[in-house]
């Protein structure tokens, strides 16, 4: 019973890390467990939107392996000199910069808050739970 449970519980973690790019409609979009996060709309330092989604989805499974997530773990600071980021437990999970704010017709600041106000959302509702045999517990 246990090897059936941990079998289907890496089954899971998989098709869901997969909806991630598989729900995405537009290139920039990033989603997980069937919810959009957000749209990435606008190349940055060479990066397209796609790219730059890409990045997200590269560092969610590490995020989603948190035995909880709580909203109050969704923080934005500053990163750098004119950008912000948005980190989870710590973890950078995106880089906001004046050009994601002017596309959307908002502040830096703003849009920065819009995302990670998803994010506390979403998050808290979705994260996996990690496989004890392969995965360290992070975050207790």
């Amino acid at each position: 019973m246990t090897k059936k449970m941990l079998a289907l519980g890496c089954v899971l973690l998989a098709l869901f890390t997969l909806s991630v790019s598989a729900l995405a409609s537009n290139p920039g979009d990033v989603a997980v467990g069937g919810e959009l996060l957000f749209t990435i709309r606008v190349t940055v330092e060479g990066r397209t939107p796609a790219q730059r989604a890409g990045d997200v989805e590269d560092r969610l499974p590490e995020i989603l392996g948190f035995r909880s997530i709580m909203p109050a773990d969704v923080k934005v600071a500053a990163s750098g000199n004119k950008n912000l980021k948005i980190t989870v437990k710590n973890l950078l999970l995106v880089v906001v910069t004046p050009a994601d704010a002017k596309v959307n017709q908002v502040t830096l600041r703003k849009q920065a808050e819009i995302w990670a106000q998803r994010l506390r959302k979403i998050l808290p509702l979705i994260n996996a739970k990690p496989n004890p045999n392969t995965v360290s517990f992070k975050g207790f």
